[in-house]
């Protein structure tokens, strides 16, 4: 079990009704180390981790250290995917914009009905990041959030 995934395990004893001290002894029981539990047992900081999907708090975490929490930085990974998935689109169509300027007003209309349907997406997913961290989750944001694992601090 990973640490996302010891938190995952927290937070779903914490819905089903457990206390902290029987996630505690059920964790011991399953080998794992108490100094790893009680980072795992802290009060998660969901109004950081929801500001890591915004420019400010991704700032604000790097000024502040918060970073580190296992949580917090969950959804600064996933929050920074988001950006650079959403520039890299922007980059694209402006490109290909540019390449593919001789179709008039028909090839302009199309662009911009699927600019507004990817953005449209990317807004979703966004939006999806925001209410996980909200909530407490650790879940992975749909389509691109498996690339957060390559971010390795």
């Amino acid at each position: 079990m990973s640490d996302s995934e010891l938190l995952k395990y927290v937070g779903q004893s914490r819905q089903k009704g457990l206390t902290d001290e029987q996630i505690k002894q059920n964790l011991l029981g399953s080998g794992w180390q108490e100094n790893d539990i009680n980072q795992a047992l802290k009060p998660v900081k969901k109004k950081l981790a929801v500001l890591m999907y915004f420019g400010i708090g991704i700032l604000i975490s790097i000024f502040t250290g918060d970073w580190r929490d296992p949580f917090a930085k969950f959804h600064l990974k996933q929050g920074i995917i988001l950006y650079i998935v959403s520039i890299g689109l922007d980059i694209a169509f402006g490109v290909s914009r540019f390449v593919v300027d001789e179709g008039g007003v028909k090839t302009s209309l199309v662009y911009s009905l699927v600019g507004f349907f990817v953005n449209l997406t990317v807004f979703a997913i966004g939006i999806r990041g925001i209410v996980n961290a909200a909530t407490g989750k650790m879940d992975e944001l749909p389509i691109i959030g498996g690339l957060a694992k390559y971010f390795k601090f």
